[in-house]
């Protein structure tokens, strides 16, 4: 009886740690899944949610709210009794919905700022990523898969030139002409990012005209100035002791 009760703890002992070791690894499995699967919804979602709509196209916003609607699909398989999940999914099966069937370009979103440029230019890289490993993949088409890409990077360019653009033409209107010059090239340089680009080229090409006429308003600007100023009455400077001194009593002030 004894011998048997030792036998039988020397082998259900190590298949309790042995099970309770695969529960464990089961679990923490799992747990790694649902943090990898919430991490890539965040990101889709800021892509939707934060990026200006100019800057989305109708098949790009399909592309990213089907990516979006199968993570949380996942995600609810992981967690099937979270409530919020289910919402989430409804709202953009709903949305994905609206956008194949009746869209409607939404009203332009003006950045005010580099620093929200670079945000969205941040937020279209990681879109541009989701889109090559999908090709990558062959869960995209690949030749599709390019088109969105050029379209992409066409969009991380535009919406910090539409930045600089801006910026510049204010600072024209303000007089700040040499500023104004440097911001427009600024943004030049960022078109030549991609050659062959007929959107980029012609962008490239209006932004030059801006700097010629930029340009001419500067030396309008100089010679208005300069013809200001040889009308001005010369001031006349202040006489130094010397001079003083020789003018009231003959001589030098040295001399004397």
């Amino acid at each position: 009886m004894l011998l048997s009760l030792i036998l039988t703890l020397v082998f259900v002992i190590p298949l309790l740690v042995y099970a309770a070791h695969l529960v464990q690894k089961i679990r923490l499995e799992k747990a790694r899944r649902v943090a990898e699967l919430t991490y890539r919804y965040k990101i889709s979602h800021a892509i939707i949610s934060g990026i200006p709509p100019q800057y989305l196209s109708q098949d790009l916003l399909v592309f990213i709210l089907g990516e979006s609607i199968q993570i949380l699909q996942n995600l609810r398989r992981e967690t099937p009794r979270d409530a919020r999940l289910s919402l989430a999914l409804s709202n953009k099966k709903q949305h994905l919905q609206e956008v194949q069937n009746a869209y409607v370009k939404p009203q332009q979103t003006v950045l005010s700022s580099v620093k929200d440029a670079k945000l969205v230019q941040a937020r279209l890289s990681a879109l541009r990523n989701i889109i090559s490993v999908r090709s990558n993949k062959n869960q995209l088409d690949m030749s599709e898969g390019k088109k969105m890409i050029r379209h992409v990077n066409w969009q991380i360019v535009r919406c910090m030139t539409d930045v600089l653009m801006e910026r510049a033409a204010k600072l024209a209107e303000g007089k700040s002409y040499r500023l104004a010059i440097h911001t427009y090239n600024n943004a030049l340089q960022l078109f030549a990012k991609l050659p062959g680009h007929g959107k980029a080229m012609l962008s490239a090409e209006r932004c030059q005209q801006r700097i010629e006429a930029v340009e001419i308003e500067f030396r309008k600007y100089l010679a208005e100035v300069e013809e200001e100023n040889k009308n001005k009455p010369v001031e006349k400077r202040p006489a130094t002791i010397e001079e003083a001194w020789e003018k009231k009593y003959g001589g030098t002030l040295c001399a004397s």
